[in-house]
């Protein structure tokens, strides 16, 4: 009788699934979206302070 067994894993399994970790582009992407996140809130502020601005200057 022929039974298929899997292959043992590779002793660096975690160091592959750990791979991502160690490269400066994650590091990267993630500084993005931090740095990304804040700004349409910065924008809708900014446009509500000009409005308001704007709104008095017409008053």
């Amino acid at each position: 009788m022929i039974t298929s067994m899997s292959p043992p894993p590779k002793p660096g399994v975690l160091r592959e699934y750990f791979a991502d970790l160690l490269e400066p582009a994650t590091y990267r992407a993630l500084l993005f979206h931090f740095l990304a996140f804040p700004l349409p809130l910065f924008y809708f502020v900014a446009s509500v302070v000009m409005l308001a601005l704007g709104l008095g200057l017409l008053v």
